[in-house]
């Protein structure tokens, strides 16, 4: 159950800026439990989104979601790039609730300033003493948001000395053009719904931060229409086949398909899924381990929605969802309810 969008606007935050009051707070409790008792998986935050959200709000959601057991991922919310506040906030509110807390895509979180390292030392002690803290993330630190949402916002751009040549639109009329001043305000205020890239950060804290064993593979991205969109979207995992255990031997193949598959099933306890077992989920993916390649491309250099090489079959629940390397659009997956 997403709050930063759905519970905020649920009960009558229109202000992203605004800070819940008591009765707001009690009424988006109200909606979690509704949720989590119909069989949400737990309770996201967005705080990137809502920066008007309060401690008590946070407080709220972290420990409906730790009453139930259940999981609270979270994209901590942005003053810069080179603080860690964020994911101090989200350390404690974790530690007061006692619940399962995952940090989500780490490396847009914390990369290209210096702070990777130091926000991965940061975890790594919060795990020692016993915390239940887990993380995913992906292969690309260029990252990608709605246009017309807080990120985009020109004090925070001014802040983390962001710069609109190094912006790329990546859905809309517009994609694949680089912005400027002027192409930034037509898409804030009247495309506010496109999708802007953002380059910045630097591959290597891909490598440090996926390295990690309690970090999980993710892709961050939605829905795009054809040609459009980030690349992550049809390129993550075959990229992190090829880079990581074919090419740089950072991880063993088994490790990386682990982080792809048992371990995120772990993470949200999902029964019946991430290994190969009588009365799992025939959810099954077969590739070559010496062939598979991303093809994807950021929009402004090639086909952001390319599909890869060397993934000829993918089965989900017993049936074929690619064939012979050909997407079948089949419908075979179902909701998965706790």
């Amino acid at each position: 159950m997403g709050h930063s969008f759905s519970m905020r606007r649920a009960v009558g935050i229109e202000d992203v800026n605004a800070r819940a009051s008591a009765a707001q707070t009690d009424a988006m409790i109200r909606i979690a439990d509704r949720a989590l008792r119909a069989g949400a998986a737990g309770v996201s935050l967005g705080l990137d989104y809502a920066p008007g959200s309060g401690l008590a709000e946070i407080d709220a959601m972290a420990a409906i979601a730790a009453e139930y057991g259940r999981c609270l991922p979270v994209h901590t919310r942005l003053f810069t790039q080179n603080d860690l506040y964020s994911l101090y906030e989200m350390l404690a509110a974790a530690k007061r609730s006692g619940g399962r807390l995952l940090l989500s895509h780490f490396v847009y979180q914390y990369s290209g300033f210096g702070t990777l390292r130091p926000a991965l030392d940061v975890v790594d002690a919060a795990r020692a003493k016993g915390m239940d803290v887990w993380m995913d993330s992906g292969m690309y630190t260029d990252w990608a948001t709605y246009a017309g949402t807080a990120t985009f916002d020109e004090q925070t751009i001014k802040d983390n000395s962001l710069r609109f040549g190094d912006m790329v639109a990546a859905t809309g009329k517009y994609t694949g053009t680089r912005l400027n001043r002027e192409l930034y305000e037509l898409l804030r205020h009247k495309y506010p719904d496109e999708s802007i890239i953002c380059y910045s950060g630097e591959p290597y804290e891909i490598y440090e931060a996926l390295q990690k064993p309690y970090a999980m593979m993710s892709t961050d991205a939605g829905a795009y229409a054809p040609g459009e969109g980030h690349p992550q979207i049809a390129g993550s995992y075959p990229r992190f086949l090829r880079k990581m255990v074919r090419e740089k031997r950072l991880l063993g193949l088994e490790e990386a398909v682990y982080k792809c598959t048992l371990l995120p099933a772990q993470t949200y306890h999902i029964p019946g899924k991430g290994v190969l077992e009588p009365g799992y989920d025939a959810d099954l993916v077969l590739f070559d381990r010496d062939a598979v390649r991303d093809n994807a491309k950021m929009p402004d250099k090639g086909e952001p929605d390319a599909p890869p090489d060397g993934i000829p079959y993918v089965m989900v629940n017993g049936v074929f969802a690619v064939d012979d390397g050909v997407f079948q659009n089949t419908r075979s997956g179902s909701v998965i309810r706790y």
